[in-house]
């Protein structure tokens, strides 16, 4: 009797643990949760059955309780290879191991930089991948976390990472510019291996605090070519030190990073330029000088949107419009803008191609049709553009072989919500688009966005 009762209490505790079990998991609007924290109403993201754009919300509705989506968890997007963009909201601080991994229509994701953690494995295997932020605070990057990530072009470690895991960037073969932040205290075996593309590592770890790196960390053929710029002072140290000794190339950046507090940037007569700086910059106190990223690209007109911004990172490709002079930008210890860009920086005198398998580049030029127009152009084939300088990347997915030879550009300053009126004069010389973003030759009753300004006519 007594082994009777034990049978049957030890099934209904089953029962009861499996309906908790149960009660922590549900699903909102095609998004599967688990609770995580019951007091705190935390929840994380957990395996569903994924496609398409997918845009996370901060906060979630279960059971009449709001719950704060807190993390991606462990395998959340697991070879949900439908996917091709996710938004993660601010509220996200971890994205757990193998979150993404084997997501291979992923094209493009932005990570809050609210975010500290990545997991290993995090993007395995995510071979269409071509844009990705990583947060300012993170402070490692785990192992295989971005392995075989084969359309990264460029990688911006952020400042205060201190370890970078084994196999973290293997495979990345379009790997072109890596720059590897002072704080970076170890580097694991086979971190860069198979990155046949890269021309140039860029290390800012001071002499005192250099250390042996991991096997293979850089292991290809295109080493033997490839620069690995080092700070000032410090090359003996760097050729005389395992694993960084690989390079037969090794330059000294010029003057200390940290000494810095102040750029200056001269704008020539026509009246705009790209521009890369070193530095995290901040625009918003410059009189005159307004900076701009690449935000997005109408495919029917050919147009990139230019997005003004107050503050960039270093290494960040930009748009400057000015009045013809100099002007002086306070250099900041760092910068919140996190934003998707088509612009890609050069620290260097860089070699472009006009184009590869995956996208088209361009080189920004004037012409002149009325007035000064600006465009960006098709790089001619070993083309050098010089340090200090951007161009924009369109992936091939959005440049189609039919379009045109040059892109347009539209400024967007954010004041699109005011509206003026539209004079029948003086419209000739200025390029009048519709609410969708197309060029419009014919001008009827409506509204229409100018200089970035909504008019109604």
């Amino acid at each position: 009797m007594k082994r009777h009762y034990l049978s049957m209490l030890f099934t209904t505790l089953l029962i009861l643990c499996n309906i908790v079990v149960k009660a922590q998991e549900f699903e909102a609007n095609g998004i599967c949760y688990k609770i995580t924290d019951a007091t705190n109403k935390t929840v994380e993201v957990v395996r569903g059955n994924y496609s398409g754009s997918l845009k996370i919300p901060a906060t979630v509705a279960y059971s009449g309780k709001s719950y704060n989506v807190t993390a991606i968890g462990n395998n959340g997007f697991n070879s949900c290879d439908m996917i091709t963009e996710i938004e993660i909201p601010n509220s996200v601080t971890t994205i757990g191991n193998n979150s993404f991994v084997m997501c291979t229509g992923l094209k493009s994701i932005i990570i809050p930089n609210i975010v500290t953690e990545i997991g290993e494995y995090a993007f395995y295997g995510c071979s269409e991948l071509e844009y990705i932020n990583l947060p300012e605070n993170i402070t490692k990057i785990n192992g295989y976390t971005f392995y075989n990530c084969s359309k990264l072009t460029t990688i911006k470690i952020p400042k205060n990472v201190v370890k970078i895991g084994n196999n973290a960037f293997s495979g990345c073969t379009n790997l072109k510019d890596v720059i590897i932040p002072g704080s970076v205290t170890a580097i694991e075996s086979n971190a860069f291996s198979k990155c046949y593309n890269i021309t140039s590592v860029t290390s800012l770890i001071p002499a005192e605090k250099i250390f042996e790196i991991g096997t293979n960390v850089f292991t290809s053929t295109s080493y033997t070519s490839s620069s690995l710029y080092v700070p000032y002072g410090a090359k003996d140290v760097y050729l005389n030190t395992s694993g960084w000794n690989s390079f037969n190339n090794i330059i000294e950046l010029e003057g200390e990073v940290e000494t810095v507090t102040e750029v200056t940037i001269s704008i020539n007569q026509y009246g705009s330029a790209t521009y890369c700086s070193q530095y995290a910059l901040d625009f918003s106190n410059v009189a005159g000088l307004k900076a701009y990223t690449a935000t997005g690209y109408n495919t029917g007109t050919q147009v990139v949107t230019l997005t003004r911004i107050q503050t960039s990172k270093e290494g960040t490709g930009l748009f400057l419009v000015a009045e013809p002079g100099e002007y002086i930008v306070p250099v900041i210890e760092a910068s919140e803008d996190y934003s998707l860009n088509m612009l890609v920086g050069t620290l260097r005198n860089t070699a472009v191609s006009s184009k590869s398998n995956d996208g088209y580049y361009f080189n920004f030029k004037y012409t002149v049709i009325g007035e000064n127009h600006p465009s960006f152009y098709p790089f001619e084939d070993g083309s050098i553009l010089s340090a200090n300088k951007a161009y924009l990347q369109l992936p091939a997915s959005l440049f189609p072989a039919t379009a045109s030879k040059s892109v347009s550009v539209r400024l967007d300053d954010g004041t699109t919500t005011e509206i003026y009126e539209m004079n029948d004069k003086g419209t000739d010389s200025k390029t009048i688009y519709d609410m969708q973003g197309r060029i419009v030759e014919n001008v009827i009753k409506g509204i229409y966005i100018i200089d970035g300004k909504k008019v109604v006519k």
